[in-house]
C-alpha cells in the first residue's frame, strides 16, 4: 500500500502519493531506496526500461541495507529489518 511505502521512504502517504502521480519529482535518495526495496532499477521505475529483473543481487542487496542503518531513512516500522532478515536468510 502506499503508506507502506511511505513508511518505508520515512515520509507521509500524501507526500509518496504526489510523487507517485506525478505532481513532485521524486528524490534522488528516495527513488535509489525503491529501486533497492523493490529490486529493480531506477530506469525501470521512471518507466524508461521495460526490463522487469533484478537490479542488486542479494548480497549487494544486503550491505546496502545494512548501510542505511545510520542513516535517518531507516524506517521505524521496520520494514527495512523484514527484508534484511529474509535476504540473510535466503542467502543462508
Amino acid at each position: 500500500s502506499q503508506s507502506d511505502v511511505a513508511s518505508l521512504l520515512n515520509t507521509h502517504q500524501t507526500q509518496y502519493s504526489r510523487w507517485e502521480r506525478g505532481s513532485y519529482d521524486i528524490p534522488i535518495m528516495e527513488l535509489c531506496m525503491l529501486s533497492l526495496y523493490f529490486n529493480r532499477s531506477v530506469d525501470y521505475l521512471l518507466g524508461m526500461s521495460n526490463d522487469d529483473i533484478a537490479a542488486y543481487s542479494d548480497l549487494q542487496r544486503v550491505k546496502r541495507i545494512e548501510a542505511m542503518q545510520i542513516s535517518p531513512y531507516f524506517d521505524k516500522q521496520g520494514l527495512w529489518n523484514e527484508l534484511l532478515c529474509s535476504l540473510k536468510e535466503q542467502s543462508k
